[in-house]
């Protein structure tokens, strides 16, 4: 990548045209054993944005009392020398590939797969360096950006909620609508907003998650409120019932409020001070569980071991499929999943006109959250703390490697849980029985290229069943 962006080269190609399909044979094992083993022993770097002990709490407390402006966040694990050597054997090993390799199905999907790993790398050495506008290109090189077509029509849907509230006998909440009103941009939405699933989708996902997770499950009490320690002692059981040997349910340092896989090392961590209810566990369970834990297990298994790790840009269909199987276990589907989440990186990146910092993106977020509290009727006082801690949680997890001064940059990354969900549920309503195949490993659904891999090395649903 120059300073402008990246190469032609490292940019995703076109698709190839599909070659006729061949089966492997049982006896043949893994079709990629070789290059998959290669890739593994480059790394992971799951844990490179861990902070130092102790920092988040600080830049917290000096947020809050207005000392700083924005937070300052440092990455300690992010060695811009060792992250050079590790890119330096990648690119080495796409050499190799594209010398070696003459099945073209495999060199693709492993040129695409190296292309995204080169340019993690050096969107990590522009975080070493302090490169923001480096940093902005390979986030969306790797991610995307959001959709503004997206983000306008939640904006849209969001503004007419608000009319409404303005309109509220409760002072607070008119207040509050009022505040957002004036803070969230206008928009004149012209396009379609993207269509909530019809009854006959919600259906079927409904029935295909439950039979993924009637086996999956751990004994739930239906009125009881699940700790840590219970949590824990859910997701080993959930573990235990998948069979998925060598994984870790660790509770997590203090700073710790999100509960989350990390796949290359199989721990699932969770928060110390985490409570679910039994229906909100068993949606976590699905997610992390039966989508995140299961989809690497079985593409460990299959002729193409890639899936486990995941094919380039799966993140999608991964998160989509996650929340998909929370909204079907909960049986409705209010809005799209995350909207949080993809409305603040839109506020970031500037869709609007307006590009912001960390603490710009904060206010917005805190009254957002404040207004959706109200609404559920939390009293004031807890609604304004709850706001408050949930729109820095959030600022924090999108701000990552950034050096949230920049206007306009941010780590876009989690734009794939609203526009991923939004994409799966097309795929229920226009192909249901993809459905069956979502487990097979780490790929995305509504990638043409990747339902291209699949077919064209004869990954289907029936290599599912056989790996039961």
């Amino acid at each position: 990548m120059n300073e402008q962006g990246p190469t032609d080269e490292e940019k995703m190609d076109e698709m190839p045209e599909i070659e006729t399909p061949y089966y492997p044979p049982e006896e043949w094992g893994s079709l990629d054993e070789y290059w998959f083993n290669k890739l593994e022993a480059t790394g992971s770097f799951e844990d490179v944005f861990d902070k130092e002990s102790g920092e988040q709490k600080q830049q917290y407390d000096l947020f809050m009392s207005g000392q700083i402006e924005n937070p300052n966040f440092s990455y300690p694990n992010i060695n811009a020398e060792e992250i050079s050597k590790v890119e330096k054997k990648v690119i080495a090993l796409k050499e190799e590939l594209l010398l070696k390799e003459d099945r073209l199905a495999i060199r693709e999907c492993y040129r695409w797969r190296l292309n995204e790993r080169i340019a993690y790398l050096r969107m990590l050495k522009s975080i070493a360096s302090g490169d923001m506008h480096r940093f902005k290109r390979y986030s969306w090189f790797l991610y995307g950006r959001p959709q503004p077509e997206i983000f306008n029509a939640n904006l849209y849907l969001l503004h007419k909620q608000l009319d409404l509230d303005m309109q509220s006998q409760n002072a607070d909440l008119q207040q509050a609508a009022l505040n957002l009103n004036n803070l969230l941009p206008q928009t004149n939405q012209s396009a379609p907003t993207p269509n909530l699933p019809d009854e006959q989708s919600i259906a079927s996902a409904r029935e295909n998650t439950q039979q993924l997770a009637q086996n999956l499950m751990p004994s739930l009490e239906p009125n009881k409120t699940y700790g840590a320690e219970e949590i824990q002692s859910a997701f080993v059981q959930a573990l235990q019932n998948l069979r998925a040997p060598g994984w870790q349910v660790i509770i997590g340092p203090e700073t710790r409020k999100v509960l989350g896989v990390r796949g290359a090392s199989k721990k699932v961590l969770i928060g110390p001070k985490q409570e679910f209810s039994a229906q909100r566990l068993t949606e976590l369970i699905a997610h992390e569980i039966g989508t995140h834990v299961a989809r690497r297990q079985n593409g460990e298994r299959s002729h193409l071991k890639l899936l486990s790790s995941g094919l380039d840009r799966y993140l999608p269909g991964e998160e989509g499929i996650a929340t998909m199987r929370e909204q079907a276990l909960a049986n409705k589907v209010e809005e799209f999943a995350r909207l949080d989440r993809h409305l603040a990186i839109g506020l970031v990146w500037g869709i609007d006109g307006i590009q912001r910092n960390f603490r710009q993106t904060f206010e917005i977020m805190e009254t957002f959250y404040y207004w959706q509290s109200l609404k559920s009727q939390t009293e004031t006082t807890i609604a304004k703390n709850k706001a408050k801690e949930k729109a820095w949680d959030l600022c924090v997890r999108i701000f990552k490697g950034a050096d949230c001064t920049t206007p306009g940059v941010c780590y876009s990354k989690d734009i794939v849980y609203h526009e991923g969900n939004i994409n799966i549920w097309d795929v229920i309503r226009d192909d249901p029985k993809e459905m069956i195949r979502f487990n097979i490993g780490k790929y995305n659904p509504h990638n043409p290229r990747h339902l291209w891999i699949l077919s064209t090395l004869g990954i289907s649903d029936e290599d599912l069943e056989n790996l039961n």
